[in-house]
């Protein structure tokens, strides 16, 4: 027979432990409101950096390619940390929950169950304060940490970039474009100096029991401010952690820590991941696929192969497969390839020659003499055209070569690379000034 309810029990029990966050339901609210935003929000910030990227020199976008992965991760990993909290607070909800459901503890005195199931459940209903505040405070921490990583990865891919930017226009205005990487860890290095001493003589002082020189407060408080210091990001947050860590002992320690180190790793191999794949990984011992690799069929030789985001500076038919009457040729513009050549056959003192068919076309005929085409090791004649890829916003030039005379089978189509490109190999290792091979059948 069921037992009648007892509401003044239930009026008394404690639905919540006093111990219990006060921002537990606005944590709740942000992540459950903006984590699946945050998934959308990176996949399009993904393609968004690859698009700029590609239009980078490449000596520029070799050093700021780490800054997209900051902001990449920055992104993801505030996205996981709020999924993360939503699971930990559902663990916790419902372990408050038990707590309304029975607030007599007359679970324990089930007489269906035997006497070591009764003490077993005992010892878990006694636990259940300490687990119910011990998830509390883990979610709590893991919100924090999310955000105070976000914001951290956007103060260093603010400040980095800054600091690469200016170094690329000292190389650029001294000549010393051969130089620019190590101008721009040197730029780094002497950012990260003062920052350094700054800490080092802070934490000495801290030791010895003595404050620390004037100077050191201003230091890290500019430094702070740039996103490079705890004091605005993570101070609160890990200074909880150790709190928390030893009220609840090494294994609440090594819990967080490992809850917040995972979040971090996906978000920095994700974006890689994404956009490079495993195979590297799984390869083994497959040969490395190379620009100008004789027998190989490259993915970005085929527009049906490419992925959103990928860069695309090689020529690229539309497929390895071609059923029409003529193969579309599709060469993207890159401008430190291009620009030179361009400077070269334009017209002098020519504002109009765009407009002017003749003019138009001979810039083009000159521009097509710098990078021959062959097909089956026979000159290609076949002329080049401005063009456009909407689905990728890229510029370029277009060649329509007619295969209507040729039979049907395997064929090689080759493309010398740009003058700037050919005259790279002063290491004579053959592999810069090899030509584009695309092979394709019909």
């Amino acid at each position: 027979m069921t037992q009648p309810r007892d509401d003044s029990a239930n009026a008394n029990a404690e639905v919540l432990p006093t111990r219990t966050t006060p921002t537990w339901e606005m944590e709740i609210l942000l992540s459950g409101a903006t984590v699946f935003a945050l998934f959308k929000a990176y996949v399009e910030l993904n393609v968004a950096i690859f698009w700029l990227f590609e239009r980078l020199p490449r000596d520029l976008g070799g050093l700021v390619a780490p800054l997209g992965l900051y902001v990449q991760g920055g992104v993801l990993g505030l996205a996981l940390g709020f999924l993360v909290h939503l699971l930990l607070r559902a663990v916790w909800v419902s372990l408050v929950g038990l707590r309304s459901v029975d607030p007599e503890g007359r679970l324990r005195h089930n007489e269906n169950l035997g006497p070591t199931q009764r003490t077993l459940l005992g010892e878990a209903l006694d636990a259940l304060p300490l687990r119910i505040a011990a998830l509390d405070d883990a979610a709590t921490l893991v919100f924090g940490a999310a955000l105070g990583l976000a914001k951290m990865m956007a103060g260093l891919t603010l400040t980095l970039g800054a600091t690469v930017l200016l170094a690329y226009a000292v190389a650029k205005g001294l000549g010393l474009d051969a130089h620019l990487a190590a101008i721009s860890f040197t730029f780094m290095a002497v950012w990260l100096l003062p920052l350094m001493l700054a800490t080092l003589v802070d934490n000495h002082a801290g030791k010895h029991g003595r404050p620390a020189p004037r100077w050191v407060t201003p230091v890290l408080r500019g430094y702070a401010l740039a996103g490079f210091t705890a004091e605005q990001n993570l101070g609160t947050t890990m200074a909880t952690y150790r709190i928390a860590g030893a009220k609840r002992g090494w294994r609440a320690q090594l819990a967080i820590a490992a809850i917040v180190t995972s979040v971090i790793l996906v978000a920095l191999m994700v974006p890689v991941l994404q956009n490079r794949g495993v195979g590297g990984l799984l390869d083994g011992a497959f040969p490395e696929l190379r620009a100008g690799d004789a027998g190989t069929a490259r993915s970005p030789h085929y527009l049906d192969r490419q992925r959103p985001g990928d860069v695309q500076h090689a020529p690229a038919l539309a497929s390895d497969v071609l059923t029409g009457p003529y193969a579309k040729l599709w060469i993207p513009y890159v401008p430190e390839w291009h620009d030179a050549v361009l400077a070269r056959c334009t017209p002098q003192g020519r504002t109009d020659w765009r407009a002017d068919v003749a003019a138009s076309r001979a810039v083009l005929d000159c521009l097509a003499a710098t990078q021959p085409i062959r097909l089956e090791g026979r000159p290609v004649d076949a002329l080049w055209w401005w063009s456009e890829d909407a689905r990728h916003d890229r510029r370029g030039f277009q060649v329509m070569i007619d295969l209507r005379a040729l039979r049907t089978g395997p064929f090689l189509l080759e493309i010398d690379q740009p003058e700037s490109q050919r005259k790279l190999d002063d290491n004579a290792t053959g592999h810069d000034d090899l030509p584009w091979r695309i092979p394709f059948w019909r």
